[in-house]
């Protein structure tokens, strides 16, 4: 967010690429990527978060969800996959999920709440439709039906010949597919299995694949990604990064045809650069083109979600060409991630995920898939040599910064931005199960979690208090928006991992650092305005070095506030103890708290103006110079505000009387914004119950003159439109 928002072809090379199922913006975003064809046939804080207690679960049979049907041009029977993310409780541990619209659908549990009930499922089927039909599937507590699942073998029936030729880096191939390396999941629906080629001739390149296939239906669907980022991650220094690949072209052949063909030359620097992957698929017996996903109204509810304040106005039909591209980068920035904190990409969802949760759309759906597969070609593509995306138990001490810098990177554009990231894989995981997805989620939060642990951060904090001996995970960057979004991609990668898989446990332990990092912070004697600021808890810097004394972006910390809510409102710090869970809540509610008291310490009207700066203590860089926000701002700006209502307004923060202030615009219209972030914090504030959280809504509520137009911005941009899901709107 700047400063002044306050005054040819990939040609025939990708002729076979594409997403495995059927797939614009608004004023100010990005452009569409360019189609690509179908893939090949073939004060203390209150203790407890204050969201409603979850319900109890639902009586045998009775209906708690749907998903949400939207066929293509087929029509029959098909099969279809689909996630389901139910809240605690809704699917008890011994029950499972049966639909009285499809006799056929299985279920299996990927992995599960604290109370033992299911967290994500797998939904396998088949369904009846005509040609671009939508319909629903209703979905139902039941007990488990003894139905054996699919075995490798299955795969082995419909795949009899896979290999990829790396061009003169050698091919290889697959010589048992009944011998996987992983079986991601399995019921009597349908199976998915990890498998994995290395190119014979470069040591860091390989080509990872995840089958899918079908027991009602002569189907399997095989995804490939093709990375160049192997390391053994125990040992690994600044130098361990594979070699440029150098290969012109590569082709995947299933059951004896060549059914996709990628080349380098749109890639950096025209050659496979470490770090760095490209993805394809292909359908054994043709695409079923069904999109399948959780009825999302439902998906509104999960903490890791939010309820949407408006209803969609925007035309999806501006998502209808988006698809994947090797080594494009979808609709996220190609050069300089850094660039705007406004972005399309930048918020708890990126705009076209934020747009599928409020619409359902399955033209958002499919931007999201398509713009998650673009994270490939983002230089984040890690993997151990034991073959999994590496976690926390073989890479200790890690970091790509600093003088203690002993983890591999590759900074050539496309490159990932530790300030301005995106989320990408869960949504994606939504729209269409698929372990790529998952480990997209994982490799980002791997890059997340080294680009700043550096052992500097220990210089300043008693890490020994805090309990941080390895700050491998943290999110140290100063910027105070990177502790937004980075530890929401690890609590997403953690949340997607399955319960048995190893990045689990790494991404608990590594959210728990960032947890305890936090808490450094506010139990700092600073901490009397926030309970976070730039720099570090022993070191905070002034980002603002035109202005006297130590400042805050407010609009930054708002991002923190929200996705700091969901991370606790996850429950997953359960899985290391009630009391790791306790201290995120304490965390959680103490960001919170700020918020509410923004507005109930500025009776005046004052809390309307969300300045692009704010002075934190005196001119002398004394955080602890005022009691609360009435006093800092009194002593930062002559005069009083002239009314306690109207509409929202901004400011510098240089500015030095309230008449200045409110000499300033206003705004008319959410969506994008200073008060829109506010909104979102205050949202989270709202759902938490901290103390003097329903007074300071109402105090919006009642003051903020043109509220109801403001809000109706969020039908465009969802963003930051949340609503409080403990209360009736």
């Amino acid at each position: 967010m700047s400063r002044r928002s306050v005054v040819g072809a990939a040609g025939a090379a990708l002729a076979t690429l594409g997403l495995p199922a059927c797939g614009g913006a608004g004023p100010g975003a990005s452009p569409a990527p360019g189609p690509a064809p179908a893939p090949a046939p073939l004060p203390a804080p209150a203790p407890p978060p204050a969201l409603p207690s979850p319900p109890p679960p639902p009586a045998l049979g009775t209906v708690f969800s749907e998903l949400s049907v939207q066929a293509a041009a087929l029509a029959g029977r098909l099969p279809y996959v689909a996630s389901l993310l139910p809240l605690q409780g809704q699917v008890p541990a011994g029950l499972t999920v049966q639909s009285p619209d499809d006799g056929s659908l299985q279920a299996s549990v990927l992995s599960s709440w604290p109370d033992g009930s299911a967290a994500v499922l797998l939904l396998a089927g088949v369904v009846e439709v005509a040609a671009n039909q939508a319909k629903s599937l209703r979905l139902q507590t039941a007990k488990p039906l003894d139905a054996s699942p699919l075995t490798p073998a299955r795969i082995a029936a419909l795949v009899k010949d896979l290999s990829v030729n790396f061009g003169v880096l050698g091919q290889a191939g697959i010589a048992d597919l009944a011998r996987p390396e992983r079986i991601w999941w399995a019921n009597a629906q349908t199976i998915c299995a990890r498998y994995r080629l290395a190119a014979p001739q470069h040591a860091g390149l390989e080509a990872v694949i995840d089958i899918q296939a079908f027991a009602a239906s002569e189907r399997a669907l095989v995804e490939v990604v093709v990375e160049n980022g192997k390391l053994a991650a125990a040992t690994a220094t600044s130098s361990s990064g594979p070699a440029p690949a150098a290969y012109a072209t590569a082709t995947l052949t299933l059951n004896q045809a060549v059914v996709a063909t990628v080349g380098t030359a749109g890639a950096v620097g025209g050659v496979h650069g470490a770090f760095r992957a490209w993805y394809a698929s292909a359908w054994v017996g043709g695409d079923p083109q069904l999109r399948v996903t959780q009825r999302h109204t439902d998906l509104q509810k999960h903490p890791l979600f939010f309820q949407c304040d408006q209803a969609a106005s925007f035309d999806m039909s501006a998502y209808a060409q988006d698809a994947y591209r090797p080594w494009g980068t979808g609709r996220h920035r190609a050069v300089g991630m850094g660039g705007g904190g406004d972005h399309p990409s930048i918020g708890a969802l990126p705009q076209w995920e934020a747009r599928a949760l409020q619409s359902g759309d399955a033209r958002a759906w499919a931007a999201t898939e398509a713009s998650a597969l673009a994270m490939l070609s983002y230089n984040i593509n890690h993997r151990d040599v034991s073959g999994v995306v590496p976690h926390s138990a073989i890479m200790p001490l890690k970091t790509q910064g600093s003088w203690y810098k002993n983890w591999p990177s590759n900074n050539a554009e496309p490159a990932f931005e530790v300030a301005h990231q995106p989320a990408a894989g869960l949504m994606a995981f939504v729209a269409r199960p698929s372990p790529v997805y998952i480990e997209i989620a994982q490799k980002i939060a791997v890059w997340t979690g080294t680009i700043d642990a550096s052992s500097d951060l220990l210089k300043y904090m008693d890490g020994a208090a805090a309990g941080i001996s390895d700050p491998t995970g943290i999110v140290g960057n100063v910027q105070m928006r990177a502790k937004a979004w980075g530890p929401r991609n690890l609590c997403h990668a953690t949340w997607l991992s399955p319960q048995d898989h190893p990045w689990r446990a790494s991404g608990l332990q590594w959210l728990d650092r960032n947890s305890r990092f936090l808490g450094a912070y506010a139990a700092n004697t600073r901490a009397v305005l926030l309970p976070l600021y730039e720099g570090e808890p022993e070191w905070p810097m002034d980002l603002e070095k035109n202005m006297p004394g130590i400042q805050v972006s407010l609009w930054m910390y708002h991002f923190v506030v929200m996705e700091w809510h969901r991370i606790a409102a996850s429950q997953l710090l359960l899985g290391l103890s009630a009391q790791r869970q306790a201290a995120v809540d304490k965390v959680a509610d103490g960001l919170a708290l700020a918020v509410v008291k923004w507005v109930n310490e500025q009776p005046e009207g004052g809390w309307r103006f969300l300045p692009y700066r704010s002075r934190l203590g005196d001119e002398g860089g004394n955080l602890a110079a005022y009691p609360g926000w009435g006093a800092q701002r009194a002593a930062d700006l002559g005069g009083r505000p002239s009314a306690v209502a109207g509409p929202w307004g901004g400011g510098i923060g240089d500015e030095k009387s309230w008449a200045a202030v409110e000499a300033l615009a206003y705004e008319s219209v959410g969506g994008v914004g200073y008060p829109s972030n506010f909104w979102a914090a205050l949202v989270a504030a709202r759902e938490r119950a901290v103390p003097g959280a329903a007074q300071a809504w109402n105090t919006v509520l009642a003051n903020i003159t043109n509220l109801a137009a403001w809000r109706a911005g969020f039908a465009n941009d969802p963003r930051c439109g949340a609503y409080p899901r403990n209360l009736s709107s």
